[in-house]
């Protein structure tokens, strides 16, 4: 549909609409990581809207959409000059959806060169102006790259964390994970192995888990990758429904079969039940629910 907009508006000879087609086509390409024509066409949509009179608030530079190209492309530089000239432009027009993406740009860019307290400053200035928008996907792209920085710093548990945020919020946008984009998913899955690796099934379960429950609004995820804080309470949904079987006296078998999960996983839910209450046996789970209701 992109490379169909792009030859009708090169037939109308439209200036505007060849500039929002190229950017429909572009965007294809970057999420399908087809960065040489991603920029290719990023690059004539700026030719094209630099040719549009008057083109007032209608129409912007994709110089942001430009800057994520070139960091995927590690090409750190670039994104950092494409990046700023996404700021540059929407600053003084108080234009905001597209600074949100220059922003991640610069973080990605900032990241690469190493300096990770930029790369942290731009990031959450993304978040703040995604949030204006409840811009979910947005919101995503810049946790996966805290998720990577964590990881890259040795912060397991905030990376798991920041991986249960994201795939909580991924479910309000719906379809696969990440829409199946390779740029973003690739990077998703390997940091879960790793992670899987290095702090084995139960552990990253649980610091998974404690980012989902920080994941039921945008503003408490935002709150969680940005501050590492668990606002979720002391249990999660799903830890919350394994404590009511508990007091109904279910056994672990049973209770992997009420909600439709192995045996393992509902014997690691009980565990951190008890870790979390401090309790040393399932009558005191039976005990705390009786009064909590």
């Amino acid at each position: 549909m992109g490379e169909q907009a792009v030859e009708l508006a090169r037939k109308l000879g439209d200036e505007e609409l060849m500039s929002l087609a190229l950017y429909a086509r572009a965007t294809t390409a970057l999420v399908t990581g087809d960065y040489p024509t991603a920029d290719a066409c990023y690059g004539e949509s700026v030719e094209c809207y630099n040719r549009v009179e008057n083109p007032g608030a209608r129409l912007f530079p994709p110089y942001a959409a430009r800057g994520m190209t070139a960091a995927f492309c590690m090409d750190a530089k670039r994104a950092l000059e494409l990046g700023e000239l996404g700021i540059q432009y929407s600053a003084p027009r108080g234009e905001q959806w597209a600074r949100a993406y220059a922003h991640y740009a610069l973080a990605m860019a900032k990241w690469m060169l190493g300096d990770l307290d930029a790369c942290m400053l731009q990031a959450a200035d993304s978040i703040k102006l995604h949030l204006r928008f409840n811009d979910l996907s947005g919101f995503v792209m810049v946790a996966e790259l805290l998720a990577a920085i964590a990881l890259a710093n040795q912060q397991t548990e905030r990376a798991a964390g920041i991986l249960g945020v994201v795939e909580r919020v991924w479910m309000e946008v719906g379809g696969s994970l990440l829409a199946g984009s390779q740029p973003w998913l690739v990077p998703h899955q390997a940091c879960e192995q790793q992670l899987r690796k290095i702090m084995g099934d139960d552990r990253y379960v649980e610091a998974f888990t404690i980012g989902t429950g920080n994941g039921v609004s945008l503003s408490s995820a935002a709150e969680y990758v940005l501050s590492g804080r668990d606002r979720s309470g002391p249990l999660t949904k799903r830890e919350l429904q394994v404590a009511d079987l508990v007091a109904q006296g279910a056994t672990n078998k049973e209770i992997a079969g009420r909600l439709n999960i192995s045996r393992r996983t509902a014997e690691v839910h009980v565990d951190h039940i008890l870790r979390k209450l401090k309790f040393a046996s399932r009558a005191q789970i039976a005990a705390w629910v009786a009064e909590k209701n």
